[in-house]
Formats: C-alpha cells, structure tokens, sequence
C-alpha cells in the first residue's frame, strides 16, 4: 500500500472516531438541557467550535475535552461510556 493509501485510511480512522466521539458530546449536552451557545459560553470557545466538535469535523484538544465533560457534570460511567467505543464505531476504526 502506498503511503498515500495508509494515510487515507488513517484519516478515515481518525474522522470515524471523532463522529463518534462528537456524537456522544452532542447526546451528553443535549440530556442536559444545554444548547450549543449555552456551552460556548460556558468554555469561552465560539459557537463553531462547538458544533465542529459535535459533528466530528473538528478535533479538540484533551483539556478542551475534559473541560467540556466537567462542564456538563457528566458522570464517571458517562465519561466512560463516551471513551468506549461502540461495535459500529470498532468497524470503522
């Protein structure tokens, strides 16, 4: 395989797992009663970055990450939940 190749696959990887793992934010904000602008404002991010990071086309950062978790009070086994990827999402990585 090329190098080109790999690096699609990587990419595609990579895309797949931050769908899922933006999906799983958007699901965690939403049970909240959150709206998008509420958490921007709340991080002090703008309100692109946030649906970016929902929709998986943009990848945050670790503490932007956890900040968000602890932003939404969300709780071990959800955060746990979020890291463990799903049959669908294994298929795809």
């Amino acid at each position: 395989m090329s190098t080109r190749g790999r690096y699609r696959t990587r990419q595609h990887r990579s895309d797949a797992v931050l769908r899922y793992m933006g999906e799983g934010l958007a699901r965690l904000r939403r049970d909240r009663g959150v709206s998008q602008r509420e958490l921007a404002e709340a991080l002090g991010v703008s309100l692109g970055a946030i649906q970016r990071s929902e929709y998986g086309t943009n990848s945050m950062g670790i503490y932007q990450f956890l900040a968000t978790l602890w932003e939404l009070d969300a709780t071990d086994a959800e955060i746990l939940d979020l890291l463990r990827l799903d049959a669908k999402a294994r298929e795809a990585v």
